[in-house]
């Protein structure tokens, strides 16, 4: 299949992960409706790279849902102990309308403030035919 159209779309732009319970937006947002991006196309494909880790880990899942008002389910999590050598693309099959992903740090090694936590993550869309 060719694919015939491709768009990305972005979840964290070097985000400096500071919290223990899981954020969903570059504002820290934790509430049910934070973080999502439609994502309906024939190929969904989630980027995450951990630049800079200056805690134990950084743990990451992508969750899905069928539109607003409907309850997310986990779709994918994993923990990152090192920082570049874990960059994931994580291919989306689940018949889903949106995706977002959420982070947060293990126990901290360092003054987090000081010695940042970076992290990317973004969704590209592709259609085929």
């Amino acid at each position: 299949m060719a694919v015939i159209s491709q768009s990305t779309r972005t979840f964290f732009t070097k985000y400096n992960v500071t919290a223990t319970n899981f954020v969903y937006n570059n504002t820290a947002s934790i509430n049910s409706d934070a973080g999502w991006i439609r994502a309906s196309s024939d190929r969904r494909t989630v980027l995450i790279s951990v630049a800079t880790l200056n805690t134990n880990n950084v743990k990451y899942r992508i969750e899905g849902r069928f539109g607003s008002g409907y309850r997310p389910y986990e779709i994918y999590s994993n923990t990152v102990a090192s920082p570049n050598l874990r960059d994931q693309a994580v291919q989306v099959i689940e018949n889903v309308s949106e995706l977002r992903v959420g982070l947060k740090v293990g126990r901290a090694v360092a003054s987090i403030t000081a010695s940042p936590c970076l992290v990317y993550a973004g969704l590209i869309l592709e259609e085929v035919r």
